[in-house]
Protein backbone atom coordinates (compact mmCIF):
# COMPACT_ATOMS: atom_id res chain seq x y z
CA UNK A 1 0.00 0.00 0.00
CA UNK A 2 1.32 3.64 -0.82
CA UNK A 3 0.53 6.85 1.29
CA UNK A 4 -0.30 10.09 -0.44
CA UNK A 5 -2.42 10.96 -3.23
CA UNK A 6 -5.21 8.99 -3.92
CA UNK A 7 -4.54 7.56 -6.79
CA UNK A 8 -6.65 7.33 -10.09
CA UNK A 9 -8.33 4.09 -10.86
CA UNK A 10 -6.61 3.79 -13.95
CA UNK A 11 -3.25 3.95 -11.55
CA UNK A 12 -4.37 1.76 -8.90
CA UNK A 13 -5.39 -0.85 -11.87
CA UNK A 14 -2.24 -0.72 -13.51
CA UNK A 15 -0.22 -0.70 -10.44
CA UNK A 16 -1.52 -3.63 -8.90
CA UNK A 17 -1.39 -5.38 -12.66
CA UNK A 18 2.67 -4.26 -12.60
CA UNK A 19 2.94 -5.45 -8.99
CA UNK A 20 3.71 -1.58 -7.73
CA UNK A 21 2.78 0.13 -4.68
CA UNK A 22 -0.84 1.47 -4.77
CA UNK A 23 -2.95 3.13 -2.13
CA UNK A 24 -5.56 0.79 -1.35
CA UNK A 25 -6.58 -2.71 -3.45
CA UNK A 26 -8.33 -1.85 -6.55
CA UNK A 27 -12.65 -2.44 -6.71
CA UNK A 28 -14.91 -4.04 -9.19
CA UNK A 29 -18.47 -4.73 -9.34
CA UNK A 30 -20.49 -8.06 -11.05
CA UNK A 31 -23.75 -8.61 -10.33
CA UNK A 32 -26.78 -9.88 -12.04
CA UNK A 33 -29.06 -7.40 -13.69
CA UNK A 34 -31.62 -7.85 -10.60
CA UNK A 35 -29.74 -7.55 -8.25
CA UNK A 36 -28.09 -4.35 -9.61
CA UNK A 37 -31.48 -2.94 -10.20
CA UNK A 38 -32.81 -3.79 -6.28
CA UNK A 39 -29.52 -2.22 -4.79
CA UNK A 40 -29.87 0.62 -7.40
CA UNK A 41 -33.27 0.85 -5.62
CA UNK A 42 -32.63 0.66 -1.96
CA UNK A 43 -29.58 3.41 -2.28
CA UNK A 44 -32.25 5.30 -4.36
CA UNK A 45 -29.93 6.82 -7.10
CA UNK A 46 -28.97 6.33 -10.52
CA UNK A 47 -26.54 3.29 -11.47
CA UNK A 48 -23.70 5.54 -11.57
CA UNK A 49 -24.14 7.07 -8.75
CA UNK A 50 -24.27 3.51 -6.83
CA UNK A 51 -21.25 1.93 -8.61
CA UNK A 52 -18.60 4.43 -9.26
CA UNK A 53 -19.64 7.08 -6.88
CA UNK A 54 -21.11 5.35 -3.63
CA UNK A 55 -18.44 2.48 -3.63
CA UNK A 56 -15.83 4.37 -5.63
CA UNK A 57 -15.58 1.11 -8.42
CA UNK A 58 -12.38 1.31 -10.14
CA UNK A 59 -13.41 -1.21 -12.75
CA UNK A 60 -15.61 -0.47 -16.02
CA UNK A 61 -17.44 -2.91 -18.33
CA UNK A 62 -20.72 -3.81 -19.54
CA UNK A 63 -23.73 -4.20 -17.19
CA UNK A 64 -21.80 -2.46 -14.23
CA UNK A 65 -22.52 1.14 -14.88
CA UNK A 66 -21.85 1.24 -18.39
CA UNK A 67 -24.75 2.19 -19.98
CA UNK A 68 -24.47 0.39 -22.78
CA UNK A 69 -21.70 1.06 -24.24
CA UNK A 70 -20.42 -2.48 -24.05
CA UNK A 71 -17.09 -3.81 -23.62
CA UNK A 72 -17.84 -6.37 -25.77
CA UNK A 73 -17.98 -6.48 -29.97
CA UNK A 74 -21.81 -5.88 -31.00
CA UNK A 75 -22.80 -8.99 -32.46
CA UNK A 76 -24.26 -8.38 -36.07
CA UNK A 77 -24.37 -11.92 -37.34
CA UNK A 78 -27.20 -14.26 -38.55
CA UNK A 79 -30.30 -13.72 -35.84
CA UNK A 80 -30.60 -16.99 -34.02
CA UNK A 81 -33.51 -19.03 -34.33
CA UNK A 82 -36.53 -18.78 -31.86
CA UNK A 83 -38.95 -21.09 -31.09
CA UNK A 84 -42.94 -21.14 -30.49
CA UNK A 85 -42.17 -22.12 -26.93
CA UNK A 86 -40.18 -19.21 -26.14
CA UNK A 87 -37.12 -20.96 -26.45
CA UNK A 88 -34.22 -20.15 -28.88
CA UNK A 89 -30.60 -21.10 -29.93
CA UNK A 90 -27.62 -18.64 -29.30
CA UNK A 91 -24.49 -18.19 -31.84
CA UNK A 92 -23.34 -21.89 -31.00
CA UNK A 93 -26.59 -23.75 -31.67
CA UNK A 94 -27.18 -24.21 -28.48
CA UNK A 95 -30.91 -24.22 -27.23
CA UNK A 96 -31.80 -22.41 -24.38
CA UNK A 97 -35.02 -21.35 -22.14
CA UNK A 98 -35.31 -18.51 -19.25
CA UNK A 99 -35.96 -18.83 -16.14
CA UNK A 100 -37.88 -17.21 -13.92
CA UNK A 101 -36.81 -16.66 -10.03
CA UNK A 102 -40.10 -17.61 -8.25
CA UNK A 103 -40.63 -13.95 -7.04
CA UNK A 104 -40.41 -13.07 -10.49
CA UNK A 105 -37.88 -10.22 -10.47
CA UNK A 106 -35.30 -11.72 -12.55
CA UNK A 107 -34.33 -14.58 -14.48
CA UNK A 108 -31.45 -16.34 -15.99
CA UNK A 109 -30.60 -18.16 -18.56
CA UNK A 110 -30.73 -22.47 -19.35
CA UNK A 111 -28.75 -24.17 -21.99
CA UNK A 112 -30.89 -27.51 -22.07
CA UNK A 113 -30.32 -28.47 -26.06
CA UNK A 114 -26.67 -29.36 -26.51
CA UNK A 115 -26.17 -29.45 -30.70
CA UNK A 116 -22.93 -31.72 -30.48
CA UNK A 117 -24.48 -33.94 -27.61
CA UNK A 118 -23.95 -37.10 -29.86
CA UNK A 119 -21.25 -36.35 -31.63
CA UNK A 120 -18.94 -39.61 -32.09
CA UNK A 121 -15.77 -38.00 -34.35
CA UNK A 122 -13.57 -34.83 -34.91
CA UNK A 123 -15.19 -34.61 -38.66
CA UNK A 124 -18.64 -34.21 -36.64
CA UNK A 125 -17.47 -31.95 -34.88
CA UNK A 126 -15.66 -29.56 -37.57
CA UNK A 127 -18.78 -30.03 -39.55
CA UNK A 128 -20.75 -28.15 -37.07
CA UNK A 129 -22.03 -25.14 -38.03
CA UNK A 130 -19.08 -22.75 -35.67
CA UNK A 131 -19.96 -18.81 -35.14
CA UNK A 132 -17.66 -16.49 -37.51
CA UNK A 133 -15.42 -13.75 -36.76
CA UNK A 134 -16.97 -11.48 -39.09
CA UNK A 135 -20.01 -11.41 -37.29
CA UNK A 136 -19.19 -8.62 -34.49
CA UNK A 137 -18.45 -5.14 -34.84
CA UNK A 138 -15.17 -4.81 -33.23
CA UNK A 139 -15.03 -0.80 -33.31
CA UNK A 140 -18.10 -1.10 -31.36
CA UNK A 141 -16.43 -0.83 -27.80
CA UNK A 142 -14.52 2.24 -28.50
CA UNK A 143 -17.65 4.81 -27.68
CA UNK A 144 -17.37 3.31 -24.10
CA UNK A 145 -13.15 2.91 -23.53
CA UNK A 146 -13.41 6.80 -24.78
CA UNK A 147 -16.13 8.29 -22.83
CA UNK A 148 -14.18 6.68 -19.71
CA UNK A 149 -10.40 7.36 -20.31
CA UNK A 150 -9.28 7.39 -16.54
CA UNK A 151 -10.37 4.03 -15.94
CA UNK A 152 -8.86 0.69 -16.96
CA UNK A 153 -10.98 -1.79 -19.38
CA UNK A 154 -11.36 -5.22 -19.88
CA UNK A 155 -12.45 -5.89 -23.41
CA UNK A 156 -14.00 -9.23 -25.00
CA UNK A 157 -14.75 -12.54 -23.78
CA UNK A 158 -13.93 -16.03 -24.72
CA UNK A 159 -14.38 -19.22 -22.04
CA UNK A 160 -12.96 -22.19 -23.93
CA UNK A 161 -14.20 -24.80 -21.39
CA UNK A 162 -17.86 -23.04 -20.97
CA UNK A 163 -18.51 -23.05 -24.47
CA UNK A 164 -17.66 -26.31 -24.86
CA UNK A 165 -20.51 -27.10 -22.55
CA UNK A 166 -22.51 -25.61 -23.98
CA UNK A 167 -22.33 -27.54 -27.67
CA UNK A 168 -21.33 -30.75 -26.02
CA UNK A 169 -23.02 -30.46 -22.29
CA UNK A 170 -20.72 -30.90 -19.27
CA UNK A 171 -20.65 -34.31 -18.57
CA UNK A 172 -20.16 -34.90 -22.33
CA UNK A 173 -17.54 -32.21 -22.22
CA UNK A 174 -15.64 -33.86 -19.17
CA UNK A 175 -15.93 -37.88 -19.92
CA UNK A 176 -14.88 -37.06 -23.34
CA UNK A 177 -11.20 -36.44 -21.91
CA UNK A 178 -11.34 -40.80 -21.19
CA UNK A 179 -13.66 -41.75 -23.51
CA UNK A 180 -13.43 -39.94 -26.60
CA UNK A 181 -10.78 -37.46 -26.61
CA UNK A 182 -10.88 -36.48 -30.28
CA UNK A 183 -13.74 -35.32 -29.65
CA UNK A 184 -13.35 -33.15 -26.90
CA UNK A 185 -9.83 -31.97 -29.11
CA UNK A 186 -12.05 -31.16 -32.20
CA UNK A 187 -14.01 -29.01 -29.97
CA UNK A 188 -11.36 -27.12 -28.11
CA UNK A 189 -9.74 -26.37 -31.29
CA UNK A 190 -12.75 -25.00 -32.93
CA UNK A 191 -13.28 -22.60 -30.23
CA UNK A 192 -9.97 -21.81 -29.68
CA UNK A 193 -9.59 -21.31 -33.40
CA UNK A 194 -12.72 -18.79 -33.04
CA UNK A 195 -11.41 -17.16 -30.35
CA UNK A 196 -7.93 -16.24 -31.64
CA UNK A 197 -9.16 -14.52 -35.28
CA UNK A 198 -11.89 -12.67 -32.60
CA UNK A 199 -9.49 -11.27 -30.32
CA UNK A 200 -7.05 -10.34 -32.94
CA UNK A 201 -9.43 -7.90 -34.74
CA UNK A 202 -10.44 -6.82 -31.16
CA UNK A 203 -7.10 -5.84 -30.63
CA UNK A 204 -6.66 -4.08 -33.73
CA UNK A 205 -9.64 -2.56 -33.20
CA UNK A 206 -8.22 -0.81 -29.75
CA UNK A 207 -5.00 -0.73 -30.66
CA UNK A 208 -4.40 2.94 -29.93
CA UNK A 209 -5.83 2.39 -26.38
CA UNK A 210 -3.66 -0.54 -25.78
CA UNK A 211 -1.48 0.22 -22.62
CA UNK A 212 -3.57 3.00 -21.82
CA UNK A 213 -6.99 2.28 -20.73
CA UNK A 214 -7.43 -0.96 -22.16
CA UNK A 215 -5.20 -3.26 -19.63
CA UNK A 216 -6.87 -6.68 -20.35
CA UNK A 217 -8.65 -9.40 -22.56
CA UNK A 218 -11.14 -11.31 -20.89
CA UNK A 219 -10.38 -15.70 -21.27
CA UNK A 220 -12.14 -17.23 -18.12
CA UNK A 221 -13.39 -20.63 -17.03
CA UNK A 222 -14.62 -22.21 -14.28
CA UNK A 223 -13.31 -26.13 -14.07
CA UNK A 224 -13.01 -25.71 -10.22
CA UNK A 225 -15.40 -27.36 -7.10
CA UNK A 226 -15.26 -26.38 -3.67
CA UNK A 227 -12.65 -29.07 -2.94
CA UNK A 228 -10.67 -29.29 -5.72
CA UNK A 229 -10.76 -29.43 -10.26
CA UNK A 230 -13.41 -31.07 -12.04
CA UNK A 231 -11.56 -33.36 -13.66
CA UNK A 232 -7.42 -34.16 -12.79
CA UNK A 233 -4.58 -32.57 -14.63
CA UNK A 234 -2.75 -35.60 -13.98
CA UNK A 235 -4.89 -38.50 -15.16
CA UNK A 236 -2.18 -41.28 -16.21
CA UNK A 237 -3.07 -43.79 -19.53
CA UNK A 238 -4.32 -46.27 -16.51
CA UNK A 239 -5.89 -44.04 -15.04
CA UNK A 240 -7.73 -43.02 -18.36
CA UNK A 241 -8.94 -46.75 -19.16
CA UNK A 242 -10.06 -47.37 -15.43
CA UNK A 243 -12.26 -44.10 -15.89
CA UNK A 244 -13.40 -44.62 -19.08
CA UNK A 245 -14.18 -48.96 -18.07
CA UNK A 246 -16.40 -47.31 -15.02
CA UNK A 247 -17.79 -44.91 -16.71
CA UNK A 248 -19.01 -47.04 -19.69
CA UNK A 249 -20.81 -49.23 -16.96
CA UNK A 250 -22.36 -45.92 -15.53
CA UNK A 251 -23.66 -45.12 -18.86
CA UNK A 252 -24.95 -48.69 -19.65
CA UNK A 253 -27.16 -49.22 -16.69
CA UNK A 254 -28.50 -45.50 -16.90
CA UNK A 255 -29.27 -46.14 -20.77
CA UNK A 256 -31.38 -49.52 -19.58
CA UNK A 257 -29.22 -52.06 -19.54
CA UNK A 258 -30.93 -53.51 -16.37
CA UNK A 259 -33.68 -54.19 -18.72
CA UNK A 260 -31.81 -56.17 -21.21
CA UNK A 261 -30.09 -58.31 -18.76
CA UNK A 262 -33.13 -59.19 -17.35
CA UNK A 263 -35.03 -60.08 -20.51
CA UNK A 264 -32.05 -62.40 -21.12
CA UNK A 265 -32.55 -64.25 -18.02
CA UNK A 266 -29.83 -62.57 -15.72
CA UNK A 267 -31.46 -62.41 -11.88
CA UNK A 268 -28.97 -60.50 -10.42
CA UNK A 269 -27.00 -57.03 -11.12
CA UNK A 270 -24.50 -56.20 -8.64
CA UNK A 271 -22.72 -52.16 -8.63
CA UNK A 272 -19.39 -52.45 -7.53
CA UNK A 273 -16.45 -49.69 -6.90
CA UNK A 274 -13.92 -48.83 -4.44
CA UNK A 275 -16.54 -46.60 -3.02
CA UNK A 276 -19.87 -46.92 -4.24
CA UNK A 277 -21.10 -43.60 -2.09
CA UNK A 278 -19.17 -41.77 -4.30
CA UNK A 279 -21.45 -42.43 -7.34
CA UNK A 280 -22.92 -38.79 -8.69
CA UNK A 281 -20.43 -35.97 -6.98
CA UNK A 282 -19.25 -35.29 -10.15
CA UNK A 283 -21.98 -35.74 -12.44
CA UNK A 284 -24.84 -32.63 -13.38
CA UNK A 285 -27.47 -32.33 -10.66
CA UNK A 286 -25.54 -34.80 -7.86
CA UNK A 287 -27.65 -37.69 -8.55
CA UNK A 288 -27.32 -39.77 -5.30
CA UNK A 289 -26.40 -43.84 -4.68
CA UNK A 290 -30.27 -43.97 -3.76
CA UNK A 291 -31.75 -42.45 -7.33
CA UNK A 292 -29.49 -44.84 -9.76
CA UNK A 293 -30.45 -47.80 -7.60
CA UNK A 294 -34.23 -46.64 -7.17
CA UNK A 295 -33.87 -46.22 -10.90
CA UNK A 296 -32.60 -49.58 -11.89
CA UNK A 297 -34.97 -51.13 -9.60
CA UNK A 298 -37.82 -49.60 -11.04
CA UNK A 299 -36.79 -49.66 -14.93
CA UNK A 300 -35.82 -53.96 -14.53
CA UNK A 301 -38.37 -55.51 -12.98
CA UNK A 302 -37.58 -58.63 -13.92
CA UNK A 303 -34.30 -58.23 -11.47
CA UNK A 304 -34.96 -60.69 -8.69
CA UNK A 305 -32.42 -58.34 -6.49
CA UNK A 306 -29.60 -55.91 -6.72
CA UNK A 307 -26.80 -56.09 -4.72
CA UNK A 308 -24.63 -53.22 -3.75
CA UNK A 309 -20.90 -53.91 -2.90
CA UNK A 310 -18.26 -51.60 -1.11
CA UNK A 311 -19.64 -48.71 0.45
CA UNK A 312 -17.38 -46.46 3.01
CA UNK A 313 -19.35 -46.25 6.24
CA UNK A 314 -19.28 -42.73 6.72
CA UNK A 315 -21.36 -41.61 3.46
CA UNK A 316 -23.93 -44.26 3.68
CA UNK A 317 -27.36 -41.61 3.97
CA UNK A 318 -30.41 -42.07 5.28
CA UNK A 319 -32.13 -41.86 1.31
CA UNK A 320 -30.19 -44.89 0.73
CA UNK A 321 -31.07 -46.77 3.86
CA UNK A 322 -34.43 -46.33 3.67
CA UNK A 323 -34.60 -47.70 0.06
CA UNK A 324 -32.35 -50.72 0.95
CA UNK A 325 -34.90 -50.87 4.28
CA UNK A 326 -37.64 -50.76 1.91
CA UNK A 327 -37.46 -51.84 -1.28
CA UNK A 328 -38.19 -55.84 -2.08
CA UNK A 329 -35.58 -56.35 -4.79
CA UNK A 330 -32.78 -54.56 -3.37
CA UNK A 331 -30.85 -56.91 -1.60
CA UNK A 332 -30.38 -55.58 2.60
CA UNK A 333 -27.03 -57.15 2.76
CA UNK A 334 -23.38 -54.74 2.15
CA UNK A 335 -19.86 -55.35 2.35
CA UNK A 336 -18.21 -52.73 3.92
CA UNK A 337 -14.19 -52.24 3.78
CA UNK A 338 -13.80 -50.78 7.34
CA UNK A 339 -10.47 -51.95 6.59
CA UNK A 340 -8.80 -50.86 10.36
CA UNK A 341 -10.11 -49.92 13.96
CA UNK A 342 -7.57 -47.67 15.33
CA UNK A 343 -7.68 -43.73 14.68
CA UNK A 344 -3.81 -43.53 14.09
CA UNK A 345 -3.71 -46.42 11.05
CA UNK A 346 -7.43 -44.58 9.79
CA UNK A 347 -5.53 -41.15 9.55
CA UNK A 348 -2.25 -42.06 8.16
CA UNK A 349 -4.18 -44.09 5.03
CA UNK A 350 -6.11 -40.96 4.80
CA UNK A 351 -9.03 -43.08 5.26
CA UNK A 352 -11.36 -40.26 6.14
CA UNK A 353 -13.24 -42.56 9.26
CA UNK A 354 -12.60 -42.78 12.52
CA UNK A 355 -13.15 -45.57 15.46
CA UNK A 356 -16.78 -43.58 16.38
CA UNK A 357 -18.02 -42.38 12.75
CA UNK A 358 -17.25 -46.42 11.97
CA UNK A 359 -19.07 -47.40 15.22
CA UNK A 360 -22.15 -45.12 14.49
CA UNK A 361 -22.79 -45.74 10.81
CA UNK A 362 -22.34 -50.20 11.17
CA UNK A 363 -25.09 -49.51 14.35
CA UNK A 364 -27.11 -47.43 12.21
CA UNK A 365 -27.05 -50.33 9.54
CA UNK A 366 -27.51 -53.47 11.95
CA UNK A 367 -30.65 -50.62 13.31
CA UNK A 368 -32.28 -50.52 9.57
CA UNK A 369 -31.99 -54.86 9.20
CA UNK A 370 -28.98 -54.57 7.04
CA UNK A 371 -27.04 -57.41 6.81
CA UNK A 372 -23.15 -56.18 6.99
CA UNK A 373 -20.00 -57.84 5.98
CA UNK A 374 -16.65 -56.36 7.31
CA UNK A 375 -13.41 -56.86 5.95
CA UNK A 376 -10.16 -55.72 7.81
CA UNK A 377 -7.00 -55.47 6.15
CA UNK A 378 -4.15 -57.27 7.98
CA UNK A 379 -1.10 -55.69 7.31
CA UNK A 380 -2.24 -52.12 7.21
CA UNK A 381 -0.65 -50.71 10.23
CA UNK A 382 2.46 -52.61 9.12
CA UNK A 383 5.49 -53.14 11.78
CA UNK A 384 5.27 -50.19 14.33
CA UNK A 385 1.04 -50.67 14.57
CA UNK A 386 0.53 -53.99 14.15
CA UNK A 387 -0.90 -54.86 17.59
CA UNK A 388 -2.82 -51.62 18.34
CA UNK A 389 -4.19 -52.56 14.49
CA UNK A 390 -5.07 -56.46 15.80
CA UNK A 391 -6.92 -55.24 19.06
CA UNK A 392 -8.73 -52.14 17.80
CA UNK A 393 -9.96 -53.90 15.16
CA UNK A 394 -11.10 -56.30 17.20
CA UNK A 395 -12.55 -53.85 19.30
CA UNK A 396 -14.58 -52.22 16.73
CA UNK A 397 -16.30 -56.00 15.80
CA UNK A 398 -16.48 -56.38 19.82
CA UNK A 399 -19.13 -53.05 19.44
CA UNK A 400 -20.90 -53.51 16.51
CA UNK A 401 -21.29 -57.49 15.98
CA UNK A 402 -21.50 -57.50 12.37
CA UNK A 403 -23.24 -60.42 10.58
CA UNK A 404 -19.84 -61.13 8.79
CA UNK A 405 -16.54 -60.87 8.93
CA UNK A 406 -13.20 -60.90 6.86
CA UNK A 407 -9.53 -60.83 6.77
CA UNK A 408 -7.43 -60.22 3.77
CA UNK A 409 -3.62 -59.00 3.52
CA UNK A 410 -3.11 -55.66 2.26
CA UNK A 411 -2.23 -55.13 -1.25
CA UNK A 412 -0.79 -51.67 -3.06
CA UNK A 413 -2.85 -52.12 -6.28
CA UNK A 414 -2.16 -48.02 -7.08
CA UNK A 415 1.24 -48.87 -5.84
CA UNK A 416 2.91 -49.27 -2.57
CA UNK A 417 5.54 -46.27 -3.59
CA UNK A 418 2.44 -43.62 -3.47
CA UNK A 419 0.60 -45.45 0.36
CA UNK A 420 4.52 -44.66 1.79
CA UNK A 421 3.84 -41.02 0.52
CA UNK A 422 1.29 -40.34 3.28
CA UNK A 423 2.85 -43.51 5.49
CA UNK A 424 6.60 -42.80 5.79
CA UNK A 425 7.06 -45.10 8.61
CA UNK A 426 5.12 -48.05 7.37
CA UNK A 427 6.82 -51.76 6.54
CA UNK A 428 5.34 -54.69 5.79
CA UNK A 429 4.90 -57.76 7.89
CA UNK A 430 6.64 -61.06 7.24
CA UNK A 431 4.50 -64.17 6.93
CA UNK A 432 4.90 -64.96 10.53
CA UNK A 433 4.23 -61.98 11.27
CA UNK A 434 1.08 -61.42 9.67
CA UNK A 435 0.16 -65.28 11.75
CA UNK A 436 0.91 -63.31 14.57
CA UNK A 437 -1.20 -60.13 13.94
CA UNK A 438 -4.37 -62.60 12.92
CA UNK A 439 -3.81 -64.31 16.39
CA UNK A 440 -4.15 -60.94 18.62
CA UNK A 441 -7.04 -59.77 16.26
CA UNK A 442 -8.78 -63.57 16.91
CA UNK A 443 -7.93 -63.76 20.67
CA UNK A 444 -9.38 -60.23 21.42
CA UNK A 445 -12.45 -61.13 19.39
CA UNK A 446 -15.68 -61.44 21.42
CA UNK A 447 -18.07 -62.46 18.99
CA UNK A 448 -21.72 -64.07 19.30
CA UNK A 449 -23.17 -65.03 16.18
CA UNK A 450 -20.79 -63.87 13.44
CA UNK A 451 -20.11 -65.89 10.08
CA UNK A 452 -15.60 -65.79 9.93
CA UNK A 453 -13.93 -65.70 7.15
CA UNK A 454 -9.95 -65.21 6.27
CA UNK A 455 -9.85 -67.36 2.50
CA UNK A 456 -9.51 -64.56 0.40
CA UNK A 457 -6.64 -65.11 -2.22
CA UNK A 458 -4.13 -62.63 -0.91
CA UNK A 459 -3.94 -65.20 2.51
CA UNK A 460 -1.81 -67.72 3.36
CA UNK A 461 -3.68 -69.47 5.68
CA UNK A 462 -7.74 -70.31 5.00
CA UNK A 463 -9.57 -69.92 8.08
CA UNK A 464 -13.59 -70.27 8.03
CA UNK A 465 -15.85 -70.83 10.95
CA UNK A 466 -18.20 -68.89 12.90
CA UNK A 467 -17.10 -66.71 16.02
CA UNK A 468 -17.77 -67.43 18.96
CA UNK A 469 -18.52 -71.18 18.48
CA UNK A 470 -15.66 -71.65 16.45
CA UNK A 471 -12.88 -69.48 18.30
CA UNK A 472 -10.92 -72.11 20.05
CA UNK A 473 -10.75 -74.33 16.75
CA UNK A 474 -9.58 -71.14 14.78
CA UNK A 475 -6.65 -70.35 17.25
CA UNK A 476 -5.45 -73.54 17.49
CA UNK A 477 -5.31 -73.37 13.42
CA UNK A 478 -3.27 -69.79 13.99
CA UNK A 479 -0.89 -71.04 16.76
CA UNK A 480 -0.03 -74.49 14.41
CA UNK A 481 0.66 -71.84 11.50
CA UNK A 482 2.61 -69.82 13.93
CA UNK A 483 5.39 -72.48 15.20
CA UNK A 484 5.02 -74.99 12.58
CA UNK A 485 3.95 -73.47 9.10
CA UNK A 486 5.39 -76.30 7.10
CA UNK A 487 2.10 -78.19 8.26
CA UNK A 488 -0.20 -75.84 8.52
CA UNK A 489 -1.43 -76.55 5.32
CA UNK A 490 -0.37 -72.89 3.57
CA UNK A 491 -1.34 -72.01 0.08
CA UNK A 492 1.71 -71.51 -2.24
CA UNK A 493 3.23 -68.06 -2.76
CA UNK A 494 2.21 -68.43 -6.53
CA UNK A 495 -1.45 -69.07 -5.90
CA UNK A 496 -1.52 -66.04 -3.76
CA UNK A 497 -3.71 -63.04 -5.79
CA UNK A 498 -1.76 -60.46 -4.97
Amino acid sequence: MRAGRAMTHLERWKASLGRKSFDRLPRFYLGTGEFTESLKAYIGKDLDAILYDTFDIDYRFQGSGMEGKSWEPEYIGPAPRTFEDGTFENMWGSRQRLMYYRDGRGAYTETFGFPLAEAQTAAEVDRHPWPKPEWFDYTSVLPGIRAFPDYPFMVGYLAIGWFSWEVRGMENVLTDFALNPAVGEAIIRNIADFGYEYFTRLLEAVKDHIGKNVVAIHIADDWGMQEGLLASPNLTDEQRAVLAAQLDRERQILDGAGRALAASGVREAVLVAQDLTHYGTDLPGTPTLADLVRRLADDAPGLDWIRLMYLYPRDIDDALLDLMAGHPRVLKYLDIPVQHGDDRVLAAVNKGETFDTTREALDKLGGAGITRSVMILNGLGGTVYSRQHAENSARLANATQPEYLATLVVSFPLGEQRFRAGFPEWEPLSQHELFVETELFLSALELKRTVFRSDHASNWLVLKGTLGADKERLLAQMQQAIENPEKAHLRPAWARGL
